[in-house]
């Protein structure tokens, strides 16, 4: 996805075993306001691969369902990310809130990250 969105509310919640790899599999430049939501994904609920993005202070992520609620891979760069990562759901381990992953083509680097955490795992940020 790239663009502008505002109150965008982008959800997985089929079923236990039926879920998206991602909620939002970002790889453009972005602005997200007016409360923008991502839940329910089995792995990660935002993939990061762009640079450029913003996300309002409003900005949700509610815990992915196995894996991380952020990832931040190689070659993101000049991105805020603002906005509350929340707990996980009470049947599932707590995972990780936020992953910078540097790949091949590039390192994660110049990125203004502002979040508030909750119910997350101890490594809370892994790098």
């Amino acid at each position: 996805m790239s663009g502008n969105f505002c109150n965008l509310h982008v959800s997985n919640a089929m079923s236990d075993t039926v879920r998206h790899r991602y909620a939002g599999n970002i790889q453009g430049p972005c602005r997200f306001s007016g409360g923008t939501k991502f839940e329910g994904a089995y792995s990660v609920n935002m993939y990061l691969k762009a640079s450029g993005c913003q996300f309002a202070d409003d900005s949700t992520w509610y815990t992915a369902w196995n894996g991380h609620n952020i990832l931040i891979a190689g070659g993101s760069a000049f991105n805020i990310v603002k906005g509350l990562i929340g707990d996980a759901p009470a049947s599932k381990p707590s995972p990780f809130g936020i992953e910078l992953v540097d790949f091949e083509d590039g390192r994660v680097s110049f990125n203004n990250i502002d979040v508030t955490m909750t119910g997350q795992n101890a490594g809370e940020i892994s790098f």
